[in-house]
């Protein structure tokens, strides 16, 4: 099943922590987001139900390179 967000900034992105985190636990597939030159992929996230921080597994990649990291938000 496919994941639709929408969100204006990027920063906004760690306030979907909890529905990302239900999401990756519910369905297990990726969730793209951005485009053109700034998609990404999420692999998964680390999401602390107590204090809210969140840490994204990403998945960035263009016809020259690709990597992945885990990112902290905040």
């Amino acid at each position: 099943m496919n994941k639709y967000m929408t969100s204006i900034l990027g920063e906004d992105i760690a306030s979907k922590g909890r529905e990302l985190a239900l999401h990756f636990k519910e369905q297990g597939t990726p969730v793209m987001i951005g485009g053109n030159n700034l998609a990404h992929t999420i692999l998964g996230v680390d999401f602390n139900e107590h204090t809210g921080d969140i840490k994204f597994l990403v998945r960035a990649g263009s016809l020259s390179r690709e990597w992945c990291a885990l990112s902290a938000v905040g």
